[in-house]
């Protein structure tokens, strides 16, 4: 499904220099081949996929990808693509002449197409864009949409930057696993795997993992499951159950234990006491 909403006409209430003309969402969606020449600036971030990799060929040059990565489709770059994966993506899309403040801002990356760490900052901007979207049509939603926008592509530039200025490649590869966990967190994948397939053998990404991320990756995916189940509780009506079953915990007792030893009270009380209304 593609959700994708036209901003260009609605009305702003402030000035901002960076208008976005349309923003949206991927969630779950095949398409046939595309061959597209652009004309606007559209950032997209592909969050997630059930592959590990997508494929481009852009301006004739075959790219290998893995997800969670950014696609500046800058104008004039041409991209050929087919979606036969089952992937998750937001994007924005600016005019031409926008593009061209932004570029001469800085803030669109040489390389256009590249891995990124899914911060807990990015994360959020990404989560209020989602919000804002929903309510475009609402009284000054629109100029909340460009800032949120644009403090996303601050977010990008920032951490783009601080990767290559102090670049270790084997931290990068543990920080893509670390991104593709997060995203994947509901469905099955194979550490070994996932180690195997960014160049470790099993000894040595636990040896590399436990230094860059100071946990081990079993205690570091437990945990990152357990807080997207505190999320769930506070935020969804989804029931204690179907909570742990969605996050692929072996039994309800299993994942109530783990989540009192983390959070000090059990799903139903915790949900009691942060529950957003």
């Amino acid at each position: 499904m593609i959700t994708h909403i036209r901003l260009g006409s609605l009305k702003r209430e402030i000035r901002f220099p960076y208008p976005v003309e349309s923003a949206g969402s991927v969630h779950f969606y095949k398409a046939p081949p595309l061959d597209v020449c652009y004309t606007t600036l559209e950032v997209c971030l592909r969050l997630s996929s059930d592959r590990e990799f997508a494929v481009d060929y852009v301006n004739g040059e075959e790219r290998r990808t893995p997800y969670p990565h950014v696609f500046y489709k800058t104008p004039g770059t041409r991209n050929c693509y087919v979606v036969d994966d089952m992937r998750e993506a937001i994007f924005f899309i600016y005019s031409g002449e926008v593009a061209r403040k932004i570029r001469e801002a800085g803030l669109i990356p040489e390389n256009l197409l590249h891995p990124v760490e899914i911060s807990g900052e990015l994360e959020k901007r990404l989560g209020r864009l989602n919000s804002l979207l929903a309510c475009s049509q609402e009284f000054s939603v629109a100029d909340k949409i460009d800032l949120v926008c644009f403090s996303i592509l601050e977010e990008l530039h920032f951490r783009h930057r601080l990767r290559n200025d102090g670049k270790d490649e084997v931290r990068e590869r543990i920080l893509h696993i670390a991104s593709f966990i997060q995203m994947n967190l509901g469905h099955d994948f194979s550490m070994e795997e996932l180690a195997r397939n960014h160049g470790f053998s099993e000894r040595s990404f636990f040896r590399h993992w436990t230094r860059c991320m100071g946990e081990t990756p079993a205690r570091y995916v437990l945990k990152m499951k357990l807080e997207r189940a505190a999320y769930l509780l506070a935020h969804t009506g989804m029931s204690v159950r179907e909570i742990g079953v969605s996050l692929r915990f072996c039994d309800d007792n299993y994942f109530s234990t783990r989540f009192k030893a983390h959070f000090h009270c059990t799903p139903r009380q915790y949900r009691e006491k942060f529950r957003v209304s």
